[in-house]
Parts: C-alpha cells; structure tokens; sequence
C-alpha cells in the first residue's frame, strides 16, 4: 500500500475504485452461494417428502394386508361358530353349545 503523503488524489480514487469491486464482487458470490443453499435445502425438502410419502404408502399397503388377513380370519371363525351351530341344532344341542363359544 502507497503512504498517504505520496499518493494522489487520482491514485486515492482508484484504489476506491478496486476495492469497491472487490466488495461487489463479494457480494455477488455470496448471493450465489445464498441461492446455493436455498436450492439445496429446497432439493432436500422434496426429497424428504418423497421418502415421507414413500414410507406412509408403504404403511398403507401393509395396513390393508393385514386388514385382509383379519377379515379372512373373521369369516373362518364367523363359519366354523355357523358349522356349530348348525350341527347342534341338528343334533339337539344347543344348551351345551352356548358354554364352548366365547
């Protein structure tokens, strides 16, 4: 850097000059890397509710198979409780059948 008692006003203005370049120059890269981060966290976000949407579908689809499998379930008991039924009032027992279904 040029002492002050030898430098020109001229001069003066172009180190001014340079150094408010510099800090546009600054500012420019910070503001792209402010764009930067913003997209990134963007990127992130959807990616985030991609995986979320992802997981909650999944759970779904295993919810309604098991949903599946208990209503199959339900039907064999609701049948074999009918097939009981209707055997004991065939042979005559239906005071003893009330005690064996729950």
């Amino acid at each position: 850097m040029v002492s002050l008692g030898t430098c020109t006003i001229s001069e003066l203005e172009e180190q001014v000059g340079c150094l408010r370049q510099e800090v546009a120059a600054a500012h420019g890269q910070r503001k792209q890397q402010l764009a930067e981060v913003a997209s990134l966290r963007e990127e992130e976000r959807r990616r985030d509710a991609q995986d979320h949407e992802a997981s909650l579908a999944g759970l779904q689809a295993e919810a309604q198979r098991l949903r599946g499998i208990a209503q199959k379930a339900h039907r064999q008991e609701v049948e074999a409780v009918r097939e009981k039924v209707s055997s004991g009032v065939k042979h005559g027992e239906i005071g003893q059948l009330k005690y064996s279904v729950r």
